[in-house]
């Protein structure tokens, strides 16, 4: 049984990243996936024990491809935490070296951010 493609799966590829932004363009359909769940990520900040004293809160996205989506993550946890604390917070977004020419393209804060970031180009699952 042959079946025609969904429009939506013409550029799809299973080769990975293809980078120069290919991802961002195409992931509305995770990005409303990701909107749905926005009230959870509230509530789990709500209920996180945060330390008292002047603890770094750091938050990581480990396959955050080329940003679209893990900033739009990152800048719901990091909301949630300010509503709670005033401590530093940190965010950190880690993928494969090949999507981060888009993933800096796409990193713009405001100069009154309320949290820094890093990015890490490489494989959590690597071997040493």
């Amino acid at each position: 049984m042959t079946e025609k493609a969904h429009s939506s799966q013409k550029n799809a590829t299973t080769t990975g990243m293809k980078g120069e932004g290919f991802y961002n363009k195409n992931s509305t359909p995770q990005q409303a996936t990701i909107a749905y769940v926005y009230p959870w990520l509230h509530e789990a900040i709500a209920s996180l024990a945060i330390p008292n004293d002047s603890s770094l809160l750091r938050f990581v996205d480990y396959g955050c491809s080329e940003g679209a989506n893990s900033m739009q993550i990152m800048a719901q946890l990091t909301e949630a935490a300010r509503q709670r604390s005033s401590n530093s917070i940190q965010t950190i977004h880690s993928d494969l070296p090949k999507a981060f020419r888009s993933k800096f393209e796409s990193m713009r804060f405001p100069k009154t951010s309320i949290c820094d970031s890093l990015c890490s180009g490489g494989s959590q699952h690597a071997s040493t």
